[in-house]
């Protein structure tokens, strides 16, 4: 569920303005339906004045805006009050901060916790929300190319969790082997981490253990064993939690993990056939990839089409549905957190899911 903290000025302000300026927050806000923390102050009667800007903007749009009060109410007053709170900023794992503070202080906080903050002043369109898709339409062995073509530089990604779905990312495929699906998820994870981050990033891999050919010594615990020495590859400054759990045709929910896909905070990558895509900036198939960012269209471009954040909202309730009933299942589970593989399942700390 993503939810937007705002203040009381700002949403009024944009109910105001939903013509202009206030229009693709408005429309954000329309199409996404997100939880609505208000940070007002204490003697803020919002809720209760029919007069009020936002008792308007509540009945309008059908949304019903959730008070978090403070003494002061300049901006970094607040700002820190929602520093203060960052546990719970960080369990809603698509929080959106929409704040009157400067373009410093706001990119801090993205770089600090991997969330969108923005500054009310910069015009929205320029956040990452809005950014342009892209999509790749590769030949098999067409070269050079691999996911620094979707995942580029100059695209602005805020993310601290990570979700691969792919049932047979380290299956043998020919002399397509597990190390390619290994090698691919190092690529994405280096070319889609940030630099810098002042919190953990989750990496949470779905994939059918049964597809690995055991006469090839791959296995469950070989394979997240593996996965975890990426971590000193990636050399990151913060710590990297990689957890991975198999999901067999036993699972209820196995049929909603036929589509291959990444998710994360922002964004949803799909693929036609694997993720284990490339190979040395060799596509491995032919078949077509898509990255959307939760809002790249269906507000400021193909107005006509959903909001990305939907599919990625499904996705990750498929998750999340189906490691609930794993968590049900008596008898053993394959799960592993960083290449343990004696943590129970009921420790999976993937915040995209918590």
């Amino acid at each position: 569920m993503t939810t937007l903290y705002t203040t009381e000025e700002i949403l009024s302000s944009i109910y105001l303005d939903s013509e202009n300026k206030g229009q693709v927050w408005c429309d954000l806000i329309r199409k996404l339906k997100p939880a609505l923390r208000i940070i007002t102050k204490n003697d803020s009667d919002y809720a209760e004045n029919e007069e009020s800007l936002i008792f308007s903007f509540a009945k309008d749009f059908d949304i019903l805006p959730d008070p978090e009060y403070v003494d002061e109410s300049d901006g970094s007053a607040i700002l820190k009050h929602i520093i203060d709170m960052h546990k719970s900023v960080l369990s809603d794992n698509n929080s959106i901060i929409l704040l009157d503070i400067p373009t410093e202080e706001a990119q801090n906080i993205s770089d600090t916790y991997g969330i969108i903050c923005h500054p009310f002043a910069i015009v929205p369109i320029v956040n990452p929300l809005f950014q342009e898709g892209i999509e790749k339409n590769v030949d098999k062995d067409e070269q050079p190319i691999g996911w620094k073509e979707l995942f580029c530089a100059d695209c602005e990604i805020p993310s601290n969790s990570l979700i691969f779905v792919d049932r047979y990312l380290f299956s043998k495929e020919g002399w397509i082997t597990s190390q390619d699906g290994i090698d691919n998820v190092y690529d994405i994870l280096n070319n889609v981490l940030p630099k810098s981050l002042g919190v953990d990033y989750h990496v949470l891999i779905v994939f059918d253990a049964t597809t690995l050919k055991s006469t090839d010594g791959d296995t469950f615990q070989r394979i997240s064993t593996r996965i975890n020495t990426l971590k000193k590859r990636l050399s990151r400054p913060y710590n990297i939690i990689i957890e991975t759990l198999s999901l067999d045709r036993n699972t209820q929910y196995y049929n909603e993990t036929h589509n291959r896909r990444i998710l994360s905070n922002y964004f949803l990558l799909r693929v036609d056939r694997s993720l284990k895509a490339f190979r040395e900036n060799q596509s491995l198939y032919s078949q077509s990839l898509w990255l959307d960012w939760c809002a790249s269209k269906g507000i400021v471009r193909q107005t006509k089409s959903d909001l990305p954040a939907k599919e990625l909202r499904k996705y990750l309730n498929d998750i999340k549905k189906a490691v609930r009933q794993l968590k049900a299942v008596k008898g053993d589970i394959l799960f592993s957190q960083n290449g343990n593989s004696h943590i129970p399942l009921e420790n999976i700390s993937n915040r995209l899911i918590k």
